[in-house]
């Protein structure tokens, strides 16, 4: 499986590890990133405060560079990103005038083309095809984590269609069962 890569500034930065282990565990079970060329800041710990255009042309941008590529599906690990990306997709799909300004300064028109995918979006296909369960080489038995998702993976200030329950996700349940460890409710 081939994916646009969103990796964001935390994991260029301070979350350098998690940019590292994405890229190993995900090419490790088959999918292949792609790093979006030239992708920006999505503003989503500052721009978000300050000023609702930006909060939404700064990931815009990283949108039409998405849209642009050949990749259909764009994963993005943070969750933060992740939130702010989805967000200003909505917005900008209920919006034309909005979308419309916004395009006017970008060299790469949002299009709305390009699926936007967590971190656990990405892996789901592998659990359900048995890829991930094939790739196991130790199991994770005798584990019992408890899952933590926090509100940017499933609540969102607009009415963003969400991929999993947003009173009870079970995304990263699944994923640890298959690698063998038993997680807590």
């Amino acid at each position: 499986m081939e994916l646009a890569y969103y990796p964001g500034c935390s994991l260029k930065a301070s979350s350098e590890i998690y940019d590292v282990q994405c890229k190993r565990v995900l090419s490790t079970i088959g999918i292949n990133l792609h790093e979006l060329d030239d992708w920006n800041c999505c503003g989503a710990t500052s721009a978000s405060k300050m000023d609702d255009f930006l909060a939404v042309a700064m990931p815009a941008r990283n949108l039409g560079i998405a849209d642009a590529s050949e990749y259909a599906e764009l994963v993005i690990p943070c969750s933060a990103c992740y939130s702010r990306m989805l967000v200003a997709q909505k917005m900008l799909q209920s919006n034309r005038n909005l979308l419309e300004e916004v395009n006017g300064e970008l060299s790469s028109k949002v299009m709305g083309k390009t699926k936007i995918l967590s971190i656990l979006e990405a892996i789901q296909p592998t659990v359900h095809s048995g890829d991930l369960a094939n790739r196991v080489t130790r199991k994770l038995e005798g584990l019992k984590p408890a899952c933590y998702y926090g509100c940017m993976l499933t609540r969102f200030p607009y009415g963003v269609p969400t991929p999993d329950s947003v009173e009870n996700p079970q995304g990263m349940e699944t994923i640890l069962e298959t690698l063998g460890a038993a997680p807590l409710d």
